[in-house]
């Protein structure tokens, strides 16, 4: 089947080499729960990279982890070690570059 453009599994030659996204030995702990009590690891030494043109999917059990990716990237959180970085920028705040979806306004209307 030739329809003339690339294969699904070739990489295009214009993609940049350079990581659009970039996990670096990133560490979030979260504070104990009760005072005395052991601080949580929701994530330890999470290294990848995600390049132009690449897809990445975030996805597993409640409680894995999958929010504090996503709030690490979009700068809502910040890691206890390692860095992040989107564009060659380090992450260290909220940017207007990156959204966050929530919950859809339906879930959160109040209509009888």
């Amino acid at each position: 089947m030739d329809g003339g453009g690339p294969s699904v599994l070739e990489r295009p030659a214009a993609l940049s080499a350079e990581p659009v996204l970039q996990f670096a030995e990133v560490t979030k702990r979260f504070g104990a729960a009760r005072p005395g009590g052991t601080p949580f690891t929701a994530i330890e030494k999470l290294s990848f990279l995600v390049r132009e043109g690449e897809f990445l999917s975030v996805v597993g059990p409640s409680g894995c982890g999958k929010s504090t990716v996503l709030n690490l990237v979009a700068g809502l959180d910040r890691p206890n070690e390692g860095s992040i970085r989107l564009s060659g920028v380090p992450v260290t705040g909220p940017s207007l570059d990156v959204g966050c979806p929530g919950a859809p306004s339906s879930a959160m209307s109040n209509s009888a």
